[in-house]
């Protein structure tokens, strides 16, 4: 608060109507007048009114003066001249106004902030507020920090807890949908399906989603986080030591009747060797087909997801001549992606697929569909059908935007759809982990690969 300089306001008052007066010529007192014998009683009331009224304008007019000197916020209107606003025309924004709007900002900032700034903090926050202002629930602008560690998560390692989580593009809650075998999370107790309150006593919900992996559940290897989980309606505290966390996006085994099964959690650079790993091992090992599971796979990197299905399927297949997928810009301009790695899978695939289901595991499911190289089974697709690209700025940091629509080879557009299994099956509620005994979309991935 500014400092009042007027320290000392003198409220006493002297009504000279009421004190004796001295005769300026002889100072001899005036003799009072009797209101009564002279006439002069409704003159001298009228008198007394005005003077009453005139005390209590200036003593409010006082108090008004105290109260503006000592509200922060009237001293920052009272301070602050208003400018014209221009609203910026077209699909650019007027950046000279929000120049000169962003330094009347500061000087009123410099003015009064109570704390001290963080220049680098602000900077950044700007940035972001213009991404979030696309109105793009998948846009988001990352600092040189938060981009290197993006990276480091795209490589397949990293310091965290080892979960994988997504968050509802509705309601904004942010899921546990896989926890990594021997991860810090496995051995704190996390369960795949916890919700994630708070982290470190700060509600996520009102935290952007890169912004809480990246910067909050991530961090130094040996330093603990305690997330605060709400699991079957009640919050539990969870205390958890991060470390290094190998990013294990495919897990593989035989199962009963020689059947070759491999689950992809995610679609990252690290993944596309590791799934042609686990195909070819199944096959050495004597698999008689796949069930490969995307139950609860949120995307990921779309050339992942290409180069996984041109490992599948044959170059040049059909009426597409080995079209994967396809995207389109606004402007109908996109790129083109086929099989023609030179190999490709002649076992019988089941695909397991469900409402977590997305982006790049629908580009994976809907070549499938398309081609029909595999049976479909499990619930509805999430419906996730455009592309985020993330673009490199000059100074390290990086931003991420909705930039293309993508197609099935024949033409689909799913976004908002979601793809519909060859088979529906609605899960066990049951069923705590996936292929266990409850597991009913993994009896029917069985029953219709044995066909």
């Amino acid at each position: 608060m500014e400092e009042n300089k007027n320290t000392e306001i003198n409220t006493e008052i002297i009504d000279e109507a009421e004190t004796p007066a001295a005769d300026i010529n002889n100072d001899r007192p005036v003799q009072p007048v009797n209101p009564v014998k002279d006439g002069n009683f409704g003159r001298g009331m009228l008198a007394g009114a005005c003077v009453a009224l005139g005390l209590l304008l200036l003593i409010g007019g006082i108090a008004a003066l105290i109260i503006m000197l000592s509200n922060p916020q009237i001293i920052g209107y009272k301070n602050t001249e208003p400018t014209e606003i221009v609203t910026s025309e077209g699909n650019s924004l007027n950046i000279p106004r929000v120049e000169n709007k962003l330094l009347t900002i500061q000087e009123i900032v410099n003015k009064y902030f109570l704390f001290e700034q963080d220049p680098q903090h602000i900077e950044d926050g700007i940035y972001k507020g213009y991404m979030s202002g696309l109105d793009d629930k998948y846009a988001a602008y990352y600092s040189r920090d938060e981009f290197k560690k993006l990276n480091e998560s795209l490589s397949g390692k990293f310091f965290g807890i080892g979960a994988v989580v997504q968050q509802n593009a509705d309601t904004g809650a942010v899921e546990v949908v896989s926890v990594i075998e021997d991860s810090p999370a496995e051995k704190a107790g996390v369960n795949q399906g916890d919700i994630i309150y708070k982290v470190d006593g700060e509600y996520a919900s009102g935290i952007d989603f890169d912004t809480l992996v990246y910067d909050m559940i991530r961090g130094e290897k040996g330093t603990e986080v305690v997330i605060t989980f709400i699991r079957d309606g009640k919050e539990i505290d969870i205390p958890i030591t991060r470390g290094e966390v190998n990013s294990q996006t495919v897990y593989s085994e035989m199962k009963d009747g020689n059947i070759g099964y491999i689950e992809v959690s995610r679609f990252e650079d690290v993944t596309v060797e590791d799934f042609r790993k686990a195909l070819d091992t199944l096959r050495d090992q004597g698999a008689k087909g796949y069930i490969i599971d995307l139950r609860d796979n949120p995307g990921g990197v779309l050339t992942a997801a290409v180069r996984m299905i041109d490992y599948i399927l044959p170059d040049g297949v059909r009426e597409h001549e080995g079209l994967i997928v396809y995207t389109a810009n606004r402007d109908g301009v996109g790129e083109r992606y086929f099989a023609n790695d030179g190999h490709q899978v002649d076992l019988p695939i089941v695909v397991l697929v469900n409402g977590n289901s997305a982006s790049a595991s629908e580009v994976f499911t809907g070549a499938m569909i398309d081609y029909k190289w595999a049976t479909i089974v499990g619930t509805q697709t999430f419906g996730k059908g455009i592309v985020q690209n993330v673009i490199n700025l000059a100074d390290g940091s990086a931003i991420k935007l909705t930039t293309e629509h993508y197609y099935t080879p024949d033409g689909v557009d799913l976004h908002g759809e979601g793809l519909k299994p060859d088979i529906v099956v609605e899960l066990n509620e049951e069923c705590k982990r996936y292929t266990d005994e409850n597991d009913n979309q993994y009896s029917a991935a069985v029953k219709a690969l044995e066909k």
